[in-house]
C-alpha cells in the first residue's frame, strides 16, 4: 500500500467533480463507489483507464483473499465536517483507510487547529499520507476534520483477521444468497447484505 499510495492519490486527484456523489443526509462529503456489496461498479468501469493503479491495487487484494465482499470508495471530507458517532453492524469485516490527502493540521494540545481524526471504540487516531489506518466497524466510531482543507482516503473493507478462510468461504455464500433474495423485491435495501423482511420479522 505505501508502495502505491502517490500513484493512487495522483489518480483521484485528478478526478472530476462529477465523480463523486454526496451521500444522502451527509452534507460536506464525497464518495467515489469503486465497488458495491463486493462488486465493480459501473462508476469504476467507466474509469478504468484513469484508475489503473487503483484498481489494480484492488484486484490484487481481491485475488489475496482478504477483500471482503463489501466496499470499496474514495472518500472526501470537508473542511468542518465529520460522521457523528455510529455502528455500522459487521463485525466480520475491518474497514481499512489508506491515506491520501491528509491536511497537515496541529495535533491536539500542540495548537489551535487539530489534524482530521477518528475516534473508534473511545481511541483516536490521525490519518497520515501513504500510510494504513485500520478500524473495526462494530465498535461506535465518529470522524471530524477540523482543518480549512479537504481530507481523502482510499476505504477498503476486509475480512477479519480472526476468520479462517472456510468461514470467510461461507460467508460468501450466505452473501450471495442474500443479494440473490433482495433482487426479488423492487424496494430491498441495497447497500448491505441484509434480506429484505429483515426489520419486519
Amino acid at each position: 500500500l505505501r508502495e502505491r499510495a502517490p500513484a493512487i492519490r495522483a489518480e483521484c486527484l485528478q478526478l472530476g467533480e462529477d465523480a463523486f456523489s454526496a451521500p444522502q443526509g451527509q452534507s460536506g462529503w464525497g464518495m467515489l463507489t469503486l465497488r458495491d456489496l463486493g462488486r465493480p461498479t459501473s462508476k469504476a468501469d467507466a474509469l478504468t483507464a484513469a484508475l489503473q493503479t487503483t484498481l489494480g491495487l484492488v484486484r490484487e487484494v481481491e485475488a489475496s483473499g482478504w477483500l471482503a465482499p463489501e466496499s470499496v470508495k474514495v472518500l472526501r471530507q470537508a473542511p468542518s465536517t465529520g460522521l457523528k458517532p455510529h455502528i455500522d453492524g459487521l463485525n466480520m469485516v475491518l474497514c481499512c483507510h489508506l491515506g491520501l490527502v491528509i491536511p497537515h493540521g496541529e495535533r491536539e494540545g500542540s495548537g489551535s487547529e487539530s489534524a482530521p481524526w477518528i475516534e473508534c471504540g473511545g481511541t483516536r487516531r490521525h490519518w497520515a499520507e501513504g500510510e494504513s489506518l485500520i478500524f473495526d466497524q462494530a465498535f461506535v466510531h465518529s470522524t471530524w476534520n477540523p482543518t480549512s482543507e479537504q481530507r481523502i482516503v482510499l476505504a477498503m473493507d476486509l475480512w477479519h483477521h480472526d476468520l479462517s478462510i472456510e468461514e470467510r468461504s461461507a460467508l460468501g455464500v450466505l452473501f450471495d444468497f442474500v443479494d440473490e433474495w433482495n433482487s426479488r423485491y423492487e424496494d430491498a435495501y441495497f447497500g448491505m447484505h441484509l434480506p429484505y423482511g429483515w426489520f419486519k420479522m
